[in-house]
């Protein structure tokens, strides 16, 4: 399945050679020398791009490049530690003086992914490159303008330019046309008028001295030529390590104190990072509020808390840690400083009011205010208010089941003049097997997965989490932040039942009109409010609590039989390892279907009636070349017989993956896509 046009290209520049006017020519021999072709090999679906050389050591070559280089799948709105572990599955090569006759190679890694900025760091033995080049001076620019001659180096349209070997390197010149500032005045996007051409990002921009001022990054269409560079500054906040992503959960104390708890996610490629400090200080609602910029440190009534630094040195670190407050009300104003030096930009200000507001439920005899309506979920369980000129509300009823227990979920929704969306939804769970309600553990586990499935439709993660109520029933709120709209959800598991609020639409519009909404859940008067609050996780960590299934023996010829899902979102589907020779892996399908991208229908890999052979299940090897080999197709019908393969040799990986032919398994979703595997031995 494949991306459809959009908009924004990433790019890189200029195909067409040019005297150089201004660089010297050592100089130019010392930038080209630095920079390196960079092929991403993770699977069928193999990209390029180029970086540069940034730092070097007896030890280790450092290269900048962009995220979205070596984020093949298009994962980067996921969470950053999760990212990176899957962007260190697929294989990098880096190519030095490519095609040249002193072309060499080297594998490299990942170290740091910045999906905001788009920037990346990569690192490169250097005991593993004959002669490596000088970093490039990434610091000492003089000040751009506006009609600043810039130039670029790269390899654009990748290995299809080769002639032999990798592609040589070309050079470009553009102009500086729009310096793009953030709200500190910052600079945050060079804009650059030139000849600009779809392919390899990730390469050096520099001025005339040849002085690296930025990273190509994206081109527009139809644009004529419009290019955007992200500024050197990223480079090194990157280097020297950057606080990545926030994510905050706000819990209401017996006390009346309120916790906030904080989950830092930080860029560390070379261990930079020795201690993070949580600076903050506490406003009235009504006093004037502290600058963007203001240093809080030099607030009265200031105070600072070191977060605990956990995670791997040279990858990427969390630092988490907690601070009570004994003030509900006015503001929590706060900014992380890592190593002394700030690494967030503005100011974070939260409205006190709104962390602490879950204590805010509306009473049940109150009247539906005017400009508002009330409606009911299909079975009648639970009401809410939404906007009187929101459309007709739509109200069904859908079966979602997990590995073990099913769901019947009762919902309404409706869609509001603003743009947004209003849902209500109950749903009762009962174990699959047993048909008896639901425990706690079963649950959670049913809340987890349909957090995942929002989370992922959104394309996005959870940013915030915090007590809430519905009704006078105790939950929790989440804020789900996407790349173009959010989510709000208020959240109660009420014994076997599951009640869930939410809004959706463009992020501002979601932040601006949630309160009333939110808080005017009724439960059906004389519903038994039998409460059991859920704490789905801080962040876009969900933990998904198994239920516990008695084990049952295995059949003695039998080393694996159990019932696994397989993720069309990314090449590694499932994987089951290693697999000898004369060992059969026998196949059944058990349910979901694979979603379909646009106007394309949802269909089942083991639908008889879908004669394309493209959205069934393919079993692979992934071969060490990073390129997977499909092995063999797994034909439909497999739930009425199941389906044999045994291996002719012995298989060091074995994946179970949509068999997408063009490689492209970040456009693809499934819907509860389950086989049974049983691996028989050999005999």
């Amino acid at each position: 399945m494949r991306i459809p046009a959009t908009s924004i290209f990433v790019v890189a520049f200029a195909a067409s050679a040019f005297a150089q006017d201004g660089i010297k020519k050592e100089k130019m021999a010392e930038i080209k020398a630095a920079s390196v072709f960079i092929r991403n090999q993770s699977g069928p679906y193999n990209s390029s791009g180029s970086g540069f050389v940034v730092s070097s050591t007896d030890e280790y070559l450092l290269i900048a490049t962009n995220a979205h280089v070596v984020d093949s799948e298009h994962m980067n709105d996921k969470v950053y530690w999760e990212t990176l572990k899957m962007v260190n599955y697929a294989k990098f090569t880096v190519l030095f003086d490519s095609g040249t006759v002193n072309e060499r190679s080297a594998k490299a890694v990942v170290m740091a992914y910045d999906p905001t900025a788009d920037i990346a760091i990569m690192r490169v033995k250097t005991a593993d490159v004959k002669n490596p080049p000088k970093a490039l001076k990434i610091a000492g620019a003089k000040e751009l303008d506006e009609t600043s001659t810039v130039y670029s180096f790269g390899f654009p349209f990748g290995d299809k330019l080769s002639t032999g070997k990798g592609p040589a390197i070309t050079v470009g010149k553009a102009t500086v046309s729009s310096l793009r500032t953030d709200e500190l005045g910052k600079l945050k996007t060079i804009q650059i008028d030139g000849n600009l051409n779809p392919g390899n990002s990730g390469g050096p921009v520099t001025d005339v001295e040849g002085t690296v001022i930025g990273v190509a990054t994206a081109t527009i269409r139809d644009s004529h030529g419009i290019g955007l560079i992200v500024p050197v500054a990223e480079i090194n906040a990157n280097l020297n390590g950057k606080v990545i992503q926030v994510n905050l959960a706000y819990q209401m104390q017996k006390d009346g104190t309120l916790k906030v708890v904080f989950e830092v996610f930080l860029s560390n490629p070379s261990g930079q990072f020795k201690n993070v400090d949580l600076n903050y200080v506490l406003a009235d609602a009504k006093a004037e509020r502290p600058k963007p910029d203001a240093d809080l440190k030099a607030l009265p009534g200031s105070k600072t808390v070191q977060l605990k630094l956990t995670g791997t040195v040279a990858k990427s670190e969390v630092a988490k840690g907690e601070v009570i407050l004994d003030k509900t009300d006015g503001y929590f104003i706060y900014n992380l400083k890592a190593n002394g030096g700030d690494h967030t930009g503005a100011n974070v200000v939260v409205s006190l009011a709104r962390a602490a507001r879950g204590r805010q439920g509306i009473d049940a005899d109150a009247k539906t205010p005017a400009g508002w309506k009330q409606i009911s979920s299909k079975d009648g369980q639970c009401t809410c208010w939404v906007p009187e000129k929101s459309k007709k509300p739509i109200d069904r009823e859908v079966t979602f089941r997990t590995l073990f227990q099913t769901a019947t979920i009762n919902s309404v929704q409706t869609a509001g003049e603003n743009g947004l969306t209003y849902v209500l939804e109950h749903a009762s769970v009962v174990n699959s097997e047993s048909g008896k309600a639901a425990n706690q553990a079963e649950m959670n586990y049913v809340l987890s997965t349909i957090l995942e499935t929002m989370t992922e439709g959104l394309e996005g993660r959870i940013a915030e989490e915090l007590d809430a109520k519905l009704g006078n029933l105790a939950g929790k709120e989440l804020t789900i932040k996407g790349r173009k709209s959010s989510m709000m959800v208020r959240i109660v598991i009420s014994g076997s039942d599951l009640y869930l609020l939410r809004i959706h639409g463009p992020t501002a519009d979601v932040e601006r009109d949630d309160d009333l909404f939110l808080n005017s859940f009724r439960q059906r008067p004389g519903k038994k409010p039998d409460v059991v609050a859920v704490v789905p996780g801080m962040g876009t960590t969900i933990p998904k609590p198994e239920p516990k299934i008695e084990a049952k023996p295995l059949p003695s010829n039998d080393r694996f039989n159990e019932t696994v899902p397989i993720t069309s979102k990314k090449e590694i589907g499932y994987e089951i390892g290693r697999v000898a020779k004369g060992e059969k892996v026998v196949l059944g399908y058990v349910s979901g279907k694979w979603k379909g991208w646009g106007k394309q229908a949802s269909s089942s890999p083991d639908d008889p009636a879908e004669k394309s052979s493209i959205n069934r299940v393919a079993i692979c090897e992934a071969a060490k070349d990073g390129k997977t080999n499909v092995l063999e197709v797994v034909p439909a019908a497999t739930k009425a017989k199941s389906h044999e393969w045994t291996a002719d040799k012995e298989y060091e990986r074995v994946l179970l993956r949509i068999n997408d032919t063009d490689g492209d398994f970040g456009n693809n979703l499934d819907a509860g896509v389950k086989y049974h595997l049983r691996i028989v031995k050999a005999k």
